[in-house]
């Protein structure tokens, strides 16, 4: 069990690299949906990770709407993350290890936060179905690709749209059927060797 001075530790390492992964996965995100770049949550989250992702641009270009410099930064910014906590808890971290258990972790991290998005336009669409706001147009740009094809499967039935209901269910399973297994299928291997 970890003392007190080690939770702190990793809840101020989880904190703050979290929200970094959070920006970098919107940018990536608003940038593969086309988001209006002059979007000030567009331009907040370039200018966050833009000093690290220029250099990436020389060596990684884009490929189509995709930011490889992104998801390169992504991934880098996670195995530090899980680097620091293994060393906090475990010692001396295996770093190929940690490069095969960012992938579960990320792909946790990218469900989670499509799962709020979704959560977050269902429950403005009932409060303030008409409101405008810079966040909420990144939020429709993310979740709508995701919307209208659920929307196919589960047409709206006297106005109320329960596709979201399709798109939550989905993520679960996914969590349930994918990452979990996946998370410990790699602890496993990596405890192997």
């Amino acid at each position: 069990m970890a003392g007190p001075l080690t939770q702190a530790i990793l809840l101020i390492i989880n904190v703050l690299f979290g929200a970094y992964i959070f920006v970098i996965m919107l940018r990536i995100l608003m940038m593969a949906t086309g988001v209006n770049f002059h979007n000030p949550l567009a331009q907040f989250a370039h200018k966050v990770t833009e000093p690290v992702c220029a250099p990436l641009k020389k060596v990684l270009p884009r490929v189509r709407a995709f930011d490889m410099p992104g998801v390169v930064l992504l991934f880098l910014v996670d195995v530090i993350k899980l680097t620091l906590i293994a060393t906090f808890t475990t010692g001396l971290p295996f770093l190929p290890g940690l490069i095969l258990l960012a992938i579960p972790d990320l792909l946790s991290s990218f469900v989670n936060l499509i799962f709020f998005a979704v959560l977050i336009v269902v429950i403005l669409s009932w409060i303030q179905p008409q409101g405008h706001n810079p966040a909420l147009e990144v939020l429709y740009k993310i979740t709508d690709p995701l919307m209208r094809r659920a929307q196919k499967l589960i047409p709206p039935v006297a106005g109320f749209d329960l596709s979201p209901i399709l798109i939550i269910l989905g993520i679960k399973l996914v969590e349930i059927l994918v990452i979990g297994p996946l998370f410990v299928a790699i602890a496993r291997f990596v405890g192997g060797l």
